[in-house]
């Protein structure tokens, strides 16, 4: 179901005319709104991932070299606490980081792995893929061409949309609008996309009103 952009009041947005860098570089949304993503995420779990009905334990992968990367990571770990989850923190900061995180979940094992997506995990993201599958771990991702390419499921929010918004305020810059006065606007449509194939090769299973209420299933 599509749904439109909300915009928030200039009362209760915070004021972005003098920007510092990671405000400026990295996505709104993940710094106000990542306990919401993981709020999602836990629900669905829960409610209807029935290979995982002990779900307890979240191991976290992302950039820890980066600032922006590092907040989204804090915003999903609050965000999985309120929920009862324990969280395995695992800050990777090169190529080489990827395998002492892997030995940290085989000596600890989680019962799910989140990876927050910049071009450090995204680059390395077949050998999450494939560690996941050697542990038979359910992987969440944050965006739907990593399930596409071999992630088991991802939520989040739809980045055609996004870059739909993203094009008209670009326009209405470039038109002389001055970016302070652009009202701050957050995603309203998420998706839900999940990789039958992927499925199937870790030997889990989804109730079907899961599948039928994905926006996507990838064969």
């Amino acid at each position: 179901m599509r749904t439109s952009f909300h915009h928030q009041p200039e009362a209760q947005r915070p004021n972005f005319q003098l920007p510092t860098s990671w405000q400026a570089d990295y996505p709104i949304y993940w710094r106000h709104n990542g306990h919401k993503w993981t709020w999602h995420i836990g629900q669905l779990d829960r409610a209807d991932f029935r290979f995982a009905p002990s779900l307890r334990k979240i191991a976290m992968l992302w950039n820890a070299d980066d600032l922006g990367m590092t907040s989204r990571y804090k915003s999903a770990e609050a965000g999985a606490r309120t929920l009862g989850f324990d969280i395995q923190p695992l800050g990777v900061r090169e190529p080489e980081d990827f395998a002492a995180a892997f030995a940290a979940m085989v000596r600890d094992p989680p019962d799910a792995i989140l990876m927050v997506t910049d071009a450090l995990t995204s680059l390395n993201r077949k050998r999450i893929f494939e560690f996941a599958a050697q542990q038979r771990l359910p992987a969440i991702y944050e965006y739907d061409f990593l399930v596409r390419d071999g992630g088991l499921m991802s939520y989040g929010p739809d980045m055609g949309e996004v870059y739909d918004r993203a094009a008209d305020l670009a326009d209405r810059i470039l038109r002389g609008a001055r970016p302070a006065d652009l009202p701050f606007e957050q995603p309203t449509r998420f998706r839900l996309v999940i990789n039958k194939k992927t499925l199937e090769t870790l030997g889990l299973t989804i109730p079907a009103a899961m599948l039928m209420r994905a926006d996507e299933v990838v064969d």
